[in-house]
């Protein structure tokens, strides 16, 4: 695509390795989780989902994924940014998506899947906090205290 020498391209925000992507002032600020089955039966590998950091709360979050998961089977969710970050969850909701507006990646999401945070022992209710914390230091006006909307 041309375009004159007086504009420049911007080649994306990045901010430690988080895409930012700005619409009038409003970010989605995206990163890559890692989804691992808890349940004793399982077995699987691991699922790379998308999460945008505007669907986590205090309560739960919102991802999508590649693959379907169970309603109500326990799950751990792993974050590398702000920091590396474990988390036990269950799933609260699952919802297929429609190809409408569909983005194109390299990677099919066609799942976005609810998540509520489960607390086994108190070090996890800790860790969570400290999750929440960072990133209401990094992103001031990110809302943490409305449960993720469900489909």
């Amino acid at each position: 695509m041309w375009q004159s020498n007086s504009r420049k391209r911007s080649d994306g925000n990045r901010v430690h390795g988080v895409e930012l992507r700005s619409s009038s002032g409003f970010h989605l600020k995206r990163v890559t989780c890692r989804i691992t089955s808890l349940e004793a039966t399982a077995g699987a590998a691991a699922i790379e989902g998308r999460l945008l950091l505007n669907d986590v709360s205090s309560q739960g979050l919102a991802f999508y994924s590649p693959e379907i998961l169970p309603l109500g089977s326990l799950v751990s969710i792993e974050f590398e940014y702000p920091e590396k970050t474990s988390l036990r969850a269950k799933v609260g909701w699952c919802q297929q998506l429609t190809g409408v507006g569909k983005i194109i990646t390299e990677k099919s999401r066609s799942f976005r899947i609810g998540l509520v945070f489960e607390h086994e022992k108190p070090e996890d209710e800790e860790r969570l906090k400290a999750f929440c914390d960072r990133l209401a230091e990094i992103y001031p006006g990110i809302d943490l205290t409305r449960a993720p909307y469900a489909a």
